[in-house]
């Protein structure tokens, strides 16, 4: 098992420990989306906290280097495809649920991780966090709801330059935009975490699930199958996926 759930004191946390920095295989996937599901059952939870139990990266986003086959475009096609949907049905879920999600960045962030943390209702992270987009680098394409995502959590601008210049936007950076409520010290974050639980457990859980609703009601995701395509149909995926592996 690469997830495990943890109840305490009304909350269940959701920790992520796969070796190689969590990076998102199918098998993890489907971990994930069936603890959330499981979580989803449990009436008596307050918050869902989601976080990496990996000192010092929270995930590498996904294992291209499982997903992408050598010598095997159909597989290849097939396996991220899979993969970006099961994403987009994790953030679905995460947005249509009436429980509160906490994400914690406690580390690097890339890719589909970051759109899984994007889905979540509050978001804090520690300031050796990070995220990075790298799609524009091998040739892909966040198609798993990520980029609407950042657009709504953030800016237009925000995601011309995460999305399109390939940058990596510190945490800082990111408390300042309104991807990340909060910013603290590495070192303090154990401490940081459980008086912000506190202090939000002290609220309405009814009117914290409804005011969800009425926020998630105007978000918009959509998975991207037919621009996906697009990009499995041209050669150059392959060959610019190839060249970021073997980097």
């Amino acid at each position: 098992m690469n997830v495990d759930i943890v109840l305490y004191d009304k909350r269940a946390y959701i920790k992520l420990h796969r070796k190689n920095a969590n990076a998102l295989n199918l098998s993890f996937l489907k971990e994930l989306s069936n603890c959330i599901d499981e979580v989803e059952t449990l009436k008596e939870i307050r918050l869902v906290i989601i976080q990496s139990a990996i000192k010092g990266i929270c995930s590498s986003g996904l294992d291209l280097g499982e997903l992408f086959i050598k010598d095997d475009r159909k597989k290849t096609r097939q396996n991220i495809m899979t993969a970006v949907k099961m994403v987009f049905e994790i953030n679905q879920k995460i947005l249509g649920s009436k429980h509160i999600y906490y994400f914690i960045a406690n580390g690097a962030l890339i890719g589909s991780a970051v759109s899984i943390m994007l889905a979540c209702d509050i978001r804090g992270a520690t300031n050796n966090s990070w995220i990075w987009l790298p799609d524009v680098r091998y040739g892909g394409l966040l198609g798993d709801g990520g980029i609407d995502l950042l657009v709504q959590r953030s800016s237009i601008a925000d995601a011309n330059s995460i999305g399109l210049l390939n940058s990596r936007y510190n945490a800082a950076q990111l408390r300042n935009n309104g991807v990340f409520d909060w910013v603290c010290k590495t070192d303090e974050v154990e401490l940081y975490i459980q008086k912000e639980l506190i202090r939000i457990e002290e609220f309405s859980l009814l009117s914290m699930s409804l005011t969800k609703k009425i926020i998630n009601q105007q978000i918009r995701i959509t998975y991207q199958e037919e621009l996906l395509h697009q990009i499995f149909d041209s050669e150059d995926v392959y060959i610019q996926m190839s060249k970021y592996i073997k980097n």
